[in-house]
């Protein structure tokens, strides 16, 4: 059974011979149900920070995760233009080579 401070202040106790000051009894109940109603609000608060931190906590998860696979990605395609450009260096340089040598023949052609 939850305790409210409603409960608390709506306590009635019988009455007995030789018993407890009625007056002191409530005061002492008064002041718990107010301990109480502040311990609520304050775990009130505390639910609504937790649970705000759990969704910020989420997000920066889910944009930590984008930003992996953008980086993954980068990296796929920084290692992918690699291996092309090391594909194409022999066709460059092939290309180099007989764009040299048509030069160079050229060039012997037009001196004899």
């Amino acid at each position: 059974m939850e305790i409210t401070p409603r409960m608390i202040r709506d306590v009635v106790f019988r009455e007995r011979l030789r018993g407890y000051d009625e007056d002191h009894v409530d005061e002492f109940l008064e002041r718990v149900a107010t301990g109480v109603e502040i311990l609520q609000e304050r775990l009130r608060h505390a639910v609504e920070r937790a649970e705000l931190a759990e969704r910020r906590s989420s997000e920066r998860l889910e944009g930590d995760d984008a930003m992996r696979r953008t980086l993954t990605l980068a990296r796929r395609t920084a290692g992918i233009s690699s291996e092309i450009s090391t594909a194409m260096m022999p066709i460059t340089t092939s290309n180099s080579i007989r764009v040299n040598a048509r030069s160079t023949i050229g060039r012997d052609w037009a001196e004899r």
